[in-house]
């Protein structure tokens, strides 16, 4: 593989040292036309902008007040529209009075695939009114 990438380099005329050795290239974020260094030719968006595009995360008061029925979205899967995958509240919610800050709810997703949101994956579910999906389901 680096013989490959050595090989790679040297048709295209570049020296190897200088190559790792230069600046990285400037882009420009399409989002707000902000100027940032990346070396990761996928890194399209600024820090900033990426910070925007992530959906506010449930927090513990809201995942407290929750209701059976109620709808949330899961923020690192998607379904096959390109939406979030959504969550139906299926039970109670289940607290603890010796640790107030432990939670399990009971969640069912399609017509087999039932979970639960805890404490400890909280981070990856948000509100639909929070969700910045251009495809809002």
């Amino acid at each position: 593989m680096v013989r490959q990438t050595i090989k790679h380099h040297k048709e295209r005329g570049e020296n190897m040292s200088d190559h790792h050795n230069s600046n990285p290239p400037i882009y420009r974020c399409p989002q707000c036309g902000d100027e940032h260094q990346s070396r990761c030719i996928g890194d399209e968006y600024c820090e900033k902008c990426i910070e925007l595009m992530l959906p506010k995360e449930l927090t513990l008061e809201e995942a407290k007040n929750l209701k059976h029925g109620d709808i949330i979205h899961q923020t690192s899967f998607f379904n096959s529209d390109a939406t979030c995958r959504r969550w139906k509240v299926n039970g109670k919610v289940k607290t603890w009075k010796t640790d107030p800050s432990r939670i399990e709810i009971p969640l069912k997703h399609g017509m087999y695939v039932y979970g639960t949101l805890t404490h400890y994956n909280i981070d990856s579910f948000h509100l639909p009114e929070n969700c910045q999906n251009p495809k809002k389901a």
